[in-house]
């Protein structure tokens, strides 16, 4: 994947894909062809508000409590983030239908947003390895790793594009 501005620069990824009874086993591993500025590096899983709004999020933290965040049916004015900590596990509507839970193997920055603003009807879960406004540096032998497990309440069907 070329990146702009980077003299030829690109991120190089391997994404593993294993599916289960009732969701995927998610595996990302990442690295970049040279030295560059990063604003973001990221996986995203994006729920739409039609079947999320008004549900809530429960996002378990590695020391403390479980944090509740509501997904709000109607948009918020100026303001998009509606959540962000750390997270090792995010239940989504449990106990319906409608539930999908992220387990992640170790717990990592979580940022839940609302798109909303930009004419995209979905909230977005965010597992950013790097989100700064200035960028970060990074170089060749900077490698990233995120591995996830999607489960949903209804057994799923994987698919080849």
């Amino acid at each position: 994947m070329p990146i702009p501005n980077t003299d030829g620069g690109a991120i190089q990824y391997t994404e593993s894909v294993k599916a289960l009874p009732q969701g995927l086993q998610l595996e990302y591993d990442l690295g970049v062809t040279g030295a560059m500025r990063l604003n973001g590096l990221l996986v995203s899983i994006y729920l739409p508000v039609a079947r999320y709004g008004g549900k809530e999020v429960v996002v378990a933290q590695p020391l403390g409590e479980s944090q509740i965040v509501g997904l709000p049916q109607e948009q918020q004015e100026r303001t998009f983030q509606v959540w962000a900590g750390q997270g090792a596990k995010i239940e989504v509507a449990e106990g319906t239908d409608e539930a999908v839970t992220i387990e992640l193997r170790a717990a990592t920055d979580v940022v839940i947003q609302d798109l909303r603003q930009w004419d995209s009807p979905v909230f977005e879960i965010r597992f950013p390895a790097i989100m700064e406004d200035q960028g970060r540096d990074v170089a060749a032998e900077d490698k990233f790793h995120l591995d996830l497990t999607v489960t949903f309440a209804a057994p799923v069907k994987l698919e080849a594009p």
